[in-house]
């Protein structure tokens, strides 16, 4: 079993890639990833709703001990949302957003005390929210995303 402080690290890593993302220019942003793909900010985006989502209906809600308002959502109406988030929104509030929340999820989970990140939390709709399992979950998300984006990158771009 990895331990929650191998899970933050893992998890945190985003938030370096977020940082170098930044340097990139708006021309790389804009650009679909492959043929009929996200581009960068879209991904981003994608990525920090669901950070945004669930801070605020699951981790700081077990961090206050109240009751999460997780719920199951249409995937693909939040993911299209995210997309257009992303084109309406600027990189640099792209980018703010995503370390905000990214450091928040973080620094909840290691406030919670050490009792209460082992247990199985129910959501609105009856279903179980595990915390470790979670930052698993979303650590798979990140890698794919941003093995997605490297080789965008490297096809794309000579640092």
């Amino acid at each position: 079993m990895t331990s929650k402080i191998t899970l933050l690290e893992q998890f945190s890593e985003w938030l370096n890639y977020v940082k170098k993302l930044e340097t990139y220019d708006e021309n790389v942003w804009k650009k679909e990833i492959a043929k009929d793909k996200w581009s960068l900010r879209e991904l981003v985006s994608h990525i920090m709703l669901w950070d945004k989502y669930f801070f605020e209906d699951a981790i700081e809600k077990i961090y206050k001990n109240e009751l999460l308002t997780l719920q199951h959502l249409d995937f693909d109406e939040f993911n299209e949302s995210a997309k257009e988030y992303g084109k309406q929104t600027s990189i640099q509030t792209i980018v703010e957003q995503s370390i905000h929340y990214r450091e928040q999820i973080i620094n909840h989970i290691v406030m919670i005390p050490e009792e209460m990140i082992s247990e199985c939390y129910v959501d609105e709709d009856g279903k179980i929210f595990d915390i470790l399992q979670y930052l698993r979950d979303f650590i798979d998300h990140d890698q794919h995303h941003m093995s997605q984006m490297d080789n965008f990158i490297s096809d794309n771009l000579v640092n």
